[in-house]
């Protein structure tokens, strides 16, 4: 694949990592009807807002439909000046439990209440009780429940760590962008609330998906989501393409990690006295099983993707063989330099072309993409040169030798090719070789013909193994003078 293919398959991975319309809306509706009776509720004055993955726009859909999310929100309690950590975290439970909707749902963890929706709604809120930080801009104290019992308060700052990451966001262009509407004194139109993402945050997803796929079976050592954001953050260095980002990060993520006499320390940006490697201290092996997800990441996406000519295998195992296919079957399908532009296929000649009705229809079930490649190299007395998918016109009685593009992972265990060839034309009605059927070629990738007949002719390739059609060339065309 070349950069350009990598990126746009990479976005549209991330993409299919999207949770639908649907749940975002339902999600975005119950915790606005959950912040109106918070409020109508209490004698006091409460700001429910998100933090995490919503308010950041890197939350991913479910590994399955039995698997739930989960949105954070910040309940900020904005008029009680003293009040004990444990009182603060009662108040807000006891105001759910009193509710027929909510006590059923409700339990108790360490910070938060968590709300747990049916099946149906595939996602769980997490409600942590918080007053205003006094001592710093946009901080909050949020309540924490120790192992003995007791409460305590913790500095938070997801407002600010939020402003952080959207600055860390900004892609080469947006920068470029912003510089000429300050020099002009023009406020640029911003978008809103992360409708559009930009690369980090396509590359985020990715990473979070890749995680939870290798963590599949073991959940409670996968690192954490807000260590692979901040560190992804620090590492992204405006690059447009998602591929382009998820590589560079990858490639240079570790770097941010601070390891001196073997602390491990990663700093909150918004606020450095918290530690989000705290556990990495106390428990070793998540910080083992942070670094052998960061070498297994670097080998899937960055040594092996850029050699994928058709088997997304890799790929399908690391990130999900139904996104994967999803993906693939939306990207460009110009993937190999044999396959032509969309346009040229619709051109009349072409497309009248494409279209005989002596061209059979296979008879085996297709796959989902083209993936497979074409190469081809004309004779012409004694010498050979590369002929590319709708060149040149070729003279008649050369030799032309197709082969298959085609990952030799592919092939192993025996495969048959059927390739169609398809004449058109005056010269080859009247001789009756217009031909349309297929023609098999038994573990060999290669294929003979002559040109015999002027006109439009193609071929096109079927790859199989016991009986079943796994991958597929685009026509490659052959003008014959």
């Amino acid at each position: 694949m070349n950069d350009k293919q990598l990126n746009d398959l990479f976005l549209r991975i991330a993409e299919e990592l999207d949770i639908s319309d649907t749940l975002f809306e339902r999600a975005e509706t119950s915790y606005q009807a959950l912040g109106e009776y918070i409020n109508n509720n209490c004698d006091c004055s409460v700001n429910l807002y998100t933090q995490g993955s919503f308010r950041l726009g890197t939350v991913i859909r479910p590994l399955s439909d039995e698997d739930e999310y989960d949105l954070d929100l910040a309940s900020e309690v904005t008029n009680q000046s003293i009040i004990t950590p444990k009182n603060l975290k009662n108040m807000i439970g006891d105001i759910l439990r009193d509710s027929k909707r909510y006590s059923s749902k409700l339990e108790e963890k360490k910070r938060c209440w968590r709300i747990e929706y049916s099946d149906e709604a595939q996602f769980h809120m997490d409600i942590t009780p918080a007053i205003p930080d006094k001592t710093a801009t946009d901080s909050i104290l949020v309540t924490n429940k120790k192992d003995d019992a007791s409460y305590s308060f913790i500095v938070s700052n997801p407002k600010g760590y939020s402003d952080w990451f959207e600055k860390r966001k900004a892609t080469t262009e947006i920068i470029r962008k912003a510089a000429l509407f300050e020099a002009a004194g023009v406020e640029p139109v911003k978008t809103k609330n992360n409708k559009v993402k930009l690369p980090l945050q396509r590359a985020i997803q990715i990473l979070k998906r890749h995680r939870d796929k290798m963590f599949e079976f073991n959940p409670e050592n996968k690192p954490i989501s807000i260590i692979i954001t901040t560190l992804a953050a620090k590492a992204y260095n405006g690059e447009m393409g998602v591929y382009d980002a998820v590589k560079i990060i990858l490639e240079t993520m570790s770097t941010f990690i601070s390891a001196e006499g073997g602390y491990y320390y990663i700093p909150n940006p918004s606020n450095p006295q918290e530690n989000f490697a705290d556990k990495w201290n106390s428990e070793p092996v998540k910080a083992e099983m942070f670094f052998d997800w960061l070498e297994r990441a670097k080998k899937d996406i960055v040594i092996v993707t850029p050699t994928i000519l058709d088997d997304y295998t890799v790929l399908e195992e690391s990130l999900g063989e139904t996104v994967i296919g999803r993906a693939v079957s939306k990207t460009t399908s110009i993937t190999h330099d044999s396959n032509l532009p969309a346009i040229e296929y619709n051109s009349p000649v072409i497309k009248n072309a494409l279209s005989v009705p002596h061209r059979q229809k296979p008879p085996f079930q297709l796959p989902k993409y083209k993936v497979l490649g074409i190469k081809a190299m004309v004779t012409i007395n004694g010498n050979s040169y590369a002929y590319k998918n709708n060149g040149t016109p070729i003279p008649k009685n050369s030799g032309i030798d197709f082969s298959l593009i085609v990952s030799p992972k592919r092939l192993k265990g025996g495969y048959t090719v059927k390739w169609q060839v398809v004449n058109t034309g005056d010269e080859a009605q009247f001789a009756d070789s217009l031909r349309g059927g297929f023609e098999t070629e038994i573990n060999s990738t290669k294929r003979h013909e002559d040109t015999q007949y002027r006109g439009t002719h193609y071929v096109q390739a079927f790859l199989l193994k016991r009986g079943k059609c796994i991958a597929m060339s685009t026509e490659f065309i052959v003008n014959i003078q």
